[in-house]
């Protein structure tokens, strides 16, 4: 019988139940695809010639209007590429009239969706990458919503996770669901961030803690402590604490640690116990109980109808 594979899109963040595609092979590795729900810190618009409500009861000044000079300036901050028409709508909107047009913009597709739309999830492309550049171009290159593009690359950077980092099947898949979630909730809070990419299966596997162990004071084991210290490190507080004003901390001259050790050790014992759900095998069995029932029966099968028995399956 011939084995098909079915990528699920999850429809949780959670990793421990969280849905995988079907294996290709009954040897093939398939990693479970967590949403990954993250969002996006403030924009800072420098110079942009535009003014701020006044307080105290007196009235707002009115806005200097935006040259094109100036609203090609401010695109070239907040946007991911822009046209002759994006900076006419600067102008004639200005700054916030802008931002709130774009800010309600949807997505035009979702990464996950346009790979099976182009069948990416053919069983040929089971331990390939194929779909991967397609899929970030198609929104990079032709979709209006422009800033929702730019933060999203820049969370990417950020929160960084690379493809070729997983070591897993199906990373394509595994890919966009991460970035979906970037993409998602760009425009949303960092506690989002921290809690959804802190769940997410890309991230488990880039990081390393997925199915990470707790310590064991008998043999002298420790636990993964990779993403516990990037977490802090990279993607929030930073090595050193610092004032108000950027610079830091300083004790005797030297800077004051933002974490310890022992913040490292505690935060390894969270990730720890993380596994890809129950949920994820549900595309194998499936497809070991339809196998068996073509064997019972002695017949085979279109083509076309396992995938609709499949489908009703799952």
């Amino acid at each position: 019988m011939t084995q098909l594979v079915t990528p699920t899109k999850p429809d949780t963040d959670n990793l421990a139940t969280a849905e995988l595609p079907a294996a290709a092979t009954e040897n093939s590795l398939t990693p479970a695809l967590a949403t990954a729900l993250v969002s996006a810190s403030a924009l800072a618009l420098e110079g942009c010639g535009e003014g701020s409500s006044g307080s105290g009861g007196s009235p707002s000044p009115t806005p200097t209007p935006l040259s094109a000079t100036q609203a090609s300036r401010f695109l070239a901050q907040a946007a991911i590429g822009y046209s002759k028409a994006d900076i006419n709508s600067v102008v004639f909107s200005g700054i916030t009239g802008w931002l709130n047009s774009q800010f309600g913009l949807a997505r035009p597709q979702e990464f996950w969706d346009f790979l099976i739309a182009n069948g990416y999830d053919a069983a040929a492309n089971v331990n390939t990458n194929n779909g991967f550049d397609a899929m970030m171009w198609s929104q990079l290159k032709g979709s209006g919503d422009i800033l929702r593009q730019r933060i999203g690359l820049s969370l990417l950077n950020i929160w960084v996770a690379g493809i070729d980092g997983f070591g897993a099947s199906w990373e394509p898949f595994i890919m966009a669901t991460y970035l979906d979630g970037l993409w998602d909730n760009a425009l949303g809070n960092y506690r989002a961030i921290m809690d959804s990419v802190s769940t997410s299966v890309a991230m488990s596997l880039f990081l390393t803690f997925l199915g990470n162990l707790k310590a064991n004071p008998t043999t002298g084991s420790i636990s993964d402590e990779n993403y516990a210290r990037e977490l802090m490190q990279l993607f929030t507080i930073g090595l050193y604490q610092l004032n108000m004003d950027g610079t830091q901390v300083l004790s005797g001259g030297n800077p004051v640690p933002a974490f310890t050790q022992d913040d490292v050790s505690q935060g390894a014992s969270v990730w720890t116990g993380y596994a890809l759900g129950k949920a994820s095998n549900a595309g194998g069995v499936a497809v070991s109980g339809l196998e068996m029932s073509q064997n019972s029966e002695r017949r085979a099968w279109k083509e076309e109808e396992l995938r609709r028995m499949l489908k009703e399956i799952m």
